[in-house]
């Protein structure tokens, strides 16, 4: 029997998911020590292939794009920027690239688990009304390769973070859980019917895009991770790297954008919100201690418990609000 699948409309097979092309965009700026464990991780998917990996460089001054196309993937295909213009810009020109009817993303620095493709083609053929199937993530271990673990004689830990939805057949942003985009599957002419990445915005475009597709086409979930996320002090929202003021702003931009479409009002000037938001003080206050946790996280990851421990108890004697936050957080936790 030979079964028709139609790439605009919905896919009524698992056969059809499967033979559907994905075009998986990755943007890239210095990105040369990270690619080659993200690029294995996608094209060695279990009971899945991609049609072909769209590396965008964005002006790299390390040699990134000579270094992919010397790992010789056919597959492959770089895409070299001019000028740095940013993420969101590099994504939309990988978009704008793609020939596959599917899009996946992932960053230059994040591996994807190996059945990540094919659950997400069976979760999208399962669900016929979905545009896109996201996911959770867990934790990469500091060799660049494996899930990270914590272990205690036979008690062994390995968080991950998973949307929970209230409906299960759609996403909601404000009410779900944030996701990541690299967990993301979704249709190429959805992605460029929500418009694309917001250009401009300097943090959160991602969470500002899948807030707007999310709002045009239902988003289903594979409730279990399906990446691996690099702690580290090198990306954007790293602590020491992330500025409290333009962190806080563009979460704030998000939102308001979000609240301005549901009131059938003009979004709001990305430049001007930007210059002119003012966090508040405990909104500092609770993004400084979120920088505290994410910064012990990575010291446990990248270098084990001890240190951590370590870094935990000496930060909480010579920082009294540090300490006082932490436990005003872990009573909320408890209280959950």
């Amino acid at each position: 029997m030979t079964v028709k699948c139609n790439a605009t409309t919905q896919i009524p097979d698992p056969v059809c998911a499967a033979a559907m092309g994905v075009s998986v965009v990755i943007p890239t700026h210095n990105g040369r020590k990270w690619l080659a464990g993200t690029l294995a991780s996608v094209l060695t998917q279990m009971g899945a292939s991609v049609q072909e990996v769209l590396v965008v460089d964005d002006c790299s001054d390390d040699g990134t794009p000579e270094y992919v196309q010397g790992l010789g993937w056919d597959k492959v295909r770089v895409i070299r920027l001019r000028r740095n213009l940013g993420v969101a810009h590099a994504r939309n020109v990988g978009v704008a690239e793609a020939r596959g009817p599917l899009i996946a993303f992932n960053d230059q620095d994040d591996v994807w688990l190996p059945g990540k493709l094919l659950q997400q083609q069976r979760a999208l053929a399962a669900h016929p009304h979905a545009c896109g199937v996201i996911g959770g993530y867990a934790r990469l271990a500091a060799d660049g390769n494996s899930r990270w673990s914590f272990s205690l004689l036979r008690w062994r830990w390995s968080p991950e973070h998973v949307p929970r939805l209230r409906d299960p057949s759609r996403y909601n942003p404000d009410s779900d859980g944030g996701c990541y985009l690299q967990s993301l599957l979704v249709r190429r002419d959805s992605v460029l019917d929500a418009g694309g990445f917001r250009v401009g915005l300097p943090l959160a475009d991602d969470s500002d895009f899948l807030a707007r597709l999310a709002e045009r086409c239902p988003l289903v979930c594979v409730p279990e991770a399906l990446f691996l996320y690099r702690l580290g002090d090198h990306n954007q929202t790293a602590p020491g790297i992330a500025k409290a003021q333009q962190f806080l702003a563009a979460r704030a931009y998000v939102a308001a954008a979000a609240q301005s479409r549901r009131n059938g009002l003009p979004e709001p000037d990305v430049a001007l919100h930007m210059r002119e938001y003012k966090p508040a003080k405990g909104e500092i206050a609770a993004f400084q201690i979120a920088q505290e946790m994410r910064l012990l996280n990575t010291v446990m990851v990248q270098r084990g418990a001890a240190l951590a421990a370590w870094r935990l108890i000496s930060r909480s004697i010579w920082k009294i609000g540090f300490a006082r936050q932490l436990c005003t957080r872990a009573l909320y936790w408890i209280r959950r």
